[in-house]
């Protein structure tokens, strides 16, 4: 069994790679996050394929509204 300690700092872990800020090395702006490209016949689809490939990169709390921009003064603002 960990120690308290050991088990304290796996959570500060799990923390840090959940941080939705961070840019992870598989994110930019030349990535294709999915194969059909939006017309006006395939809305559903095509909601349904952006959601599911920002859930997979923690992105869609940005545009859901879960995720809320930082106070002007957070250290996380730039």
């Amino acid at each position: 069994m960990a120690s308290p300690a050991k088990q304290e700092n796996k959570g500060k872990n799990v923390e840090a790679d959940c941080d939705h800020f961070k840019v992870q090395a598989s994110d930019n702006l030349g990535t294709i996050l999915v194969s059909n490209l939006l017309d006006n016949t395939n809305f559903l689809s095509w909601s349904r394929s952006i959601k599911f490939a920002l859930r997979a990169k923690m992105k869609l709390g940005f545009i859901n509204g879960k995720i809320t921009k930082p106070d002007e003064d957070d250290e996380e603002f730039e």
